[in-house]
């Protein structure tokens, strides 16, 4: 008796090209990602780092943290795309564990006192991210090196589906920006 494997690919692609691909090897608009930003204003070019999230319905929880900090019922709705690699919980926990055991300039910041944070942990660490701390190049740097442009957020995980901190912010074009009213409940 013999053994046989095969396959035959997907019925109608071409061999060498990918679905959401020009023939060229650039991204279809369907291969490009699309990421939405909430924010209390149009910004015109992305930040350093920005807070951004890749579900439309996690617009209405973002827009009701702009309500409740800003205390505006109005908001807007940056729209980006562009390919990014994202770094999972996971990935970004062993980064910071690797970090915490080899490198004595981010072990001297972890020790610093900082609110009701255990930054010795990446969960609270990842929280503080926020405040956009300049001593959190170390980190951001070493999740660069480690390829990715972006990590999930930790912080917004539990509010949000797919919170997402990008870190790499050139490589997002926006597209569009629209200016909403709130119109969720509380």
């Amino acid at each position: 008796m013999n053994n046989i494997l095969s396959h035959h690919g997907i019925k109608g692609q071409k061999w060498g090209v990918r679905r959401y691909q020009n023939q060229n090897g650039s991204l279809t608009s369907r291969g490009k990602s699309r990421y939405y930003r909430v924010s209390d204003k149009d910004e015109k070019k992305q930040k350093s780092m920005s807070y951004v999230t890749s579900s439309k319905k996690d617009i209405e929880a973002y827009s009701n943290m702009i309500k409740t900090l800003k205390g505006s019922n109005e908001f807007y709705v940056l729209e980006f795309e562009g390919t990014v690699k994202i770094a999972s919980i996971k990935e970004g926990s062993a980064i910071f564990n690797r970090l915490k055991s080899n490198n004595d300039k981010f072990k001297r910041m972890l020790a610093e006192p900082y609110g009701d944070f255990n930054r010795n942990k990446y969960k609270d660490y990842s929280s503080s991210l926020a405040d956009r701390d300049p001593r959190h190049s170390v980190f951001l740097d070493a999740v660069r090196s480690a390829g990715y442009d972006g990590l999930v957020d930790y912080n917004d995980y539990r509010i949000t589906k797919k919170p997402i901190i990008i870190i790499s912010p050139e490589k997002l074009k926006k597209i569009g920006s629209s200016k909403r009213n709130y119109q969720g409940g509380k």
